[in-house]
């Protein structure tokens, strides 16, 4: 399975499901029930689509590729008639199934009617029918994909469909199925769509040997001499050259790895066969009505239930009893089990909910470029601009304090050594261990001198990258 699109998750903020090698990405309720998500293979790249807000329609979308082309995907829950009037269902259906692209729309519509093979009708069921029908009408090519079989259970006394697929303007025909293989009362549907995947999957990690580091350093650092000129040209040359000394010697004494990820629980073979047995009774019950099929149904999953809590037990406990001192295990486990993560929070932007990292970026810094952009000023007829340019003196008044090398190390060592590094990827750990090289602290101050007598100070330096951060439990006007 690379895509499983749920409904109905029953899932908030800080309540979700992990699945390893797999991520969530999922728009919860504020109250109880409902919800949205799908859960993506880590090797298929998706990008999150833009949600519009609506007060009826549940949804989420994201956007994979399939056949090279961009392939739209939306997993959709629409609650049971309710507190909602079929007038607020019409403009969002209408506005759902007319969004751009190629779309395959997915879920628990609560839609009733004949045509798409239910066995009666509903409101709901009649709107969509006739919503289709009319955008049909206006050049639209949108598809209903059923399955042609019951896909809900109501109470084990009635059955009828209400899953089913809704394409639009996408050609390609679509297999599906139904699965019985699950404890619900909605049964899965399994269709097949090619989808792309990445290049490049696997996570990584990269652990630097800091002895083969300061070798590196040690045994180069003297093929860089000191400033033979203060000009802005020289200092820029040097700086450089220290900065790829210090990217070679990392990548010199760097190591990188495939990130280990989570263990899935495995089941023992005992286990198996209980869910085999359960769902082949749970099969007959809903085909034959055979009231002992539902019982024994019941009873294996009572039982399946007990043995996975008994191996999570077990896995738990000695778990406990491997904890030590000495490894630090002890403290790393606290550490897991205290930590909060809270997961990425949309961005609200014209009545639109943006989930993508790229999306919430761009949009941050069109906001920023808006606020700071610099009055319209002429700067060659204004006076006042001409008057105040031609009295900067670009260098100095006077002798500028020189910076010795002992000034530097002191400084260098009273860094954090786990803050995050700058543009350049120079880490403050990368620092301290060269500060202990004294040619090193003489090329820096005597970078840092030529930059105090020249007023020039490199580009590079000025660069920064901002990463927005939400702030939890932050009053917003402190903020």
């Amino acid at each position: 399975m690379g895509i499983c699109a749920i409904q109905e998750t029953h899932l908030t903020i800080t309540q979700k499901i992990h699945t390893p090698n797999f991520q969530l990405i999922c728009k919860d309720r504020l109250q109880r029930g409902g919800g949205v998500a799908f859960l993506v293979n880590n090797n298929i790249g998706i990008k999150i689509l833009p949600r519009i807000k609506f007060n009826v329609v549940e949804y989420i979308g994201i956007t994979v590729l399939h056949n090279n082309e961009p392939l739209n995907l939306f997993s959709i829950y629409i609650p049971p008639r309710g507190k909602y009037t079929q007038n607020e269902l019409d403009t969002e259906l209408r506005t759902l199934l007319t969004f751009n692209g190629k779309n395959v729309y997915m879920g628990d519509w609560n839609c009733k009617h004949i045509a798409w093979g239910s066995r009666t009708f509903n409101p709901n069921g009649n709107l969509l029918f006739k919503i289709i029908n009319d955008l049909n009408t206006e050049s639209q090519n949108i598809n209903i994909h059923s399955p042609y079989q019951p896909t809900h259970f109501h109470q084990n006394k009635s059955t009828d469909l209400l899953d089913f697929i809704i394409t639009n303007n996408h050609s390609h025909s679509i297999n599906k199925s139904v699965l019985f293989e699950f404890q619900s009362d909605h049964l899965p549907l399994l269709i097949d769509i090619q989808i792309t995947q990445h290049l490049n999957i696997t996570q990584t990690i990269t652990i630097t040997n800091w002895e083969k580091y300061y070798e590196y350093i040690q045994n180069h650092i003297y093929n860089i001499h000191t400033l033979q000129e203060y000009t802005p040209k020289h200092i820029d040359t040097q700086t450089k050259l220290i900065t790829d000394l210090f990217y070679l010697a990392k990548t010199y004494s760097s190591k990188t790895t495939p990130k280990l990820t989570k263990q899935q629980l495995k089941l023992p073979q005992h286990i198996h066969k209980l869910i085999s047995l359960c769902n082949k009774h749970r099969r007959l019950f809903l085909k034959y009505k055979n009231p002992a099929d539902q019982l024994l149904h019941q009873s294996y999953k009572k039982e399946i239930r007990k043995e996975i809590q008994n191996i999570k037990n077990q896995e738990w406990t000695e778990k406990i009893e491997s904890l030590k001192f000495e490894d630090n295990s002890i403290w790393r486990i606290t550490k897991a089990l205290t930590k909060t993560v809270q997961p990425p929070t949309p961005l609200v932007h014209n009545n639109t909910y943006y989930s993508d990292p790229q999306n919430k970026a761009n949009i941050f810094a069109n906001y920023l470029g808006e606020i700071m952009v610099s009055p319209k000023i002429n700067y060659k007829t204004d006076n006042n601009v001409i008057t105040h340019y031609n009295s900067i003196e670009f260098t100095p008044n006077s002798e500028p304090n020189l910076i010795t090398p002992n000034e530097i190390k002191l400084n260098i060592k009273n860094l954090k050594t786990k803050k995050a590094p700058g543009s350049d990827d120079k880490t403050n750990q990368m620092l301290k261990i060269a500060s202990n090289i004294p040619h090193f602290l003489t090329l820096l101050s005597d970078i840092f001198n030529a930059c105090l007598t020249t007023s020039h100070f490199p580009t590079k330096w000025k660069l920064g990258i901002w990463c927005v951060k939400w702030k939890i439990k932050v009053n917003a006007a402190k903020s």
